[in-house]
């Protein structure tokens, strides 16, 4: 029940980081959904540490999903609303 709990956070997470637009519809979360077939996490739960190392792996696996969409750190970063440094250095 974790696992599918996760994987619809992710996907609407990951819907609303991409959309430009304040509604999102059935039919964008599908896209998204099949997009992303793969699980976010690919650390397995016995070798995290601590829950800073869970998340930094986290955050790196959506920016690298997303990096694919944007095809740039200047556009990625300009859509979540961060400077371009953050994302270079993430």
């Amino acid at each position: 029940m974790a696992g599918q709990r996760k994987r619809v956070t992710d996907t609407i997470f990951r819907t609303f980081a991409i959309q430009d637009k304040y509604v999102i519809t059935r039919k964008d979360l599908c896209s998204i959904a099949n997009s992303f077939s793969k699980p976010s996490s690919t650390i397995p739960f016995d070798e995290i540490n601590s829950l800073q190392e869970a998340l930094d792996s986290f955050e790196k696996n959506i920016l690298k999903d997303l990096y694919i969409e944007f095809s740039s750190t200047r556009k990625l970063a300009n859509r979540l609303g961060v400077c371009n440094a953050t994302i270079s250095i993430k």
